[in-house]
C-alpha cells in the first residue's frame, strides 16, 4: 500500500525549492505534461499592505514562484502585464474547481486572445489549472502543461485532474513547510487510530462509499472521521489532509 500512500514522496520530502522544483517536473513528467507553473501569494495584511509571497525569493529567480515554464514567457508575461487580464488567474482566485484550459469558451477580448495565442508559441498549447487556499488563507495556483493541443492530448489533460489535483496538495505542504516559519505547535496533533485508518484509504484513492464498505462502517461515519481529521489539520479539504498527515509523519504505509 506504501506505493499507493506516497505517489509523490520526492515532492513532500524535498529539502530546499531546488529539490522540489526538480521533484514536481519529475512528476510532471511522469504524467506526460512537458512544463509546470507553481505560485503562491499571501492575503493582505491587517493594515491593507499586501503581504510577502510564501517564498522570499532567495532560492528562485522570481519570488513566490516555481516553474519551468520558459524564462522567454516569463519575461513576455510581465512585461505585458498579463496577470491583470488572465482569466485563470481570475477563475482561480475565485474557485477551486480545475480548469480545463480547451474547455474555456473562446475569449471576447482580443488582448486575451493574444495572451494565450503567445502562451502556444512558447509551448504552452494545452493544460489544466488549479488553485487551493491554505491554512493561512494563502492562494496557490498550479498548472501542467503541454506543448500541443491535438484531440489525444487533450483527452490525457482530462484524465489526469485528479492526479494533478494530488500534486499541487503535496506540492502546496512543501512549499509551506520550507517556506513559512515553523509552527511550533503542529508536532501535538495527533489523530485517532480510525481517522489515520481512513485517510491511509482516502490516500490510496478510495471513496467515502468505498472505504465505508472495506471497513464495515457507514459512509456518514467515514465521512465523519475524514472531517475531524481534517479540522485537526487546518485543511479544507482531504487530499489536502493527506498531504499535511504524511508531512507530519502521522499516516504509516
Amino acid at each position: 500500500m506504501s506505493q499507493l500512500i506516497y505517489p509523490y514522496e520526492a515532492v513532500l520530502q524535498a529539502t530546499s525549492v531546488t529539490a522540489l522544483s526538480a521533484a514536481v517536473r519529475d512528476a510532471a513528467y511522469q504524467l506526460g505534461f512537458s512544463s509546470f507553473h507553481y505560485g503562491a501569494h499571501a492575503p493582505v495584511k491587517a493594515d491593507g499592505e499586501r503581504a510577502r509571497f510564501i517564498f522570499d525569493g532567495t532560492e528562485q529567480k522570481h519570488g513566490g514562484v516555481i516553474s519551468s515554464y520558459p524564462e522567454s514567457w516569463f519575461e513576455r508575461y510581465q512585461s505585458e502585464n498579463y496577470i491583470e487580464i488572465d482569466p485563470l488567474v481570475t477563475h482561480c482566485s475565485r474557485s477551486i474547481v480545475p480548469v480545463i484550459w480547451h474547455q474555456q469558451p473562446a475569449p471576447d477580448s482580443k488582448r486575451v486572445k493574444t495572451l494565450f495565442q503567445e502562451a502556444t508559441e512558447h509551448g504552452l498549447a494545452a493544460g489544466a489549472t488549479f488553485s487551493v487556499i491554505g491554512k493561512s488563507s494563502e492562494l496557490a495556483i498550479f498548472s501542467l502543461t503541454s506543448e500541443r493541443s491535438n484531440a489525444s492530448e487533450r483527452r490525457r489533460v482530462e484524465s489526469r485532474l485528479a492526479q494533478g489535483y494530488m500534486l499541487l496538495a503535496y506540492l502546496h505542504e512543501s512549499v509551506c513547510r520550507l517556506g513559512l516559519p515553523v509552527n511550533h505547535t503542529a508536532h501535538t496533533i495527533s489523530l485517532t487510530r480510525r481517522e489515520a485508518e481512513v485517510l491511509n484509504w482516502v490516500s490510496a484513492g478510495k471513496t467515502s462509499w468505498e472505504i465505508s464498505r472495506i471497513l464495515g462502517l457507514a459512509e456518514a461515519t467515514v465521512i465523519f472521521h475524514i472531517s475531524n481529521a481534517s479540522r485537526k489539520l487546518q485543511t479544507t479539504t482531504r487530499t489536502q489532509a493527506v498531504a499535511r498527515a504524511l508531512a507530519l509523519g502521522l499516516l504509516q504505509p
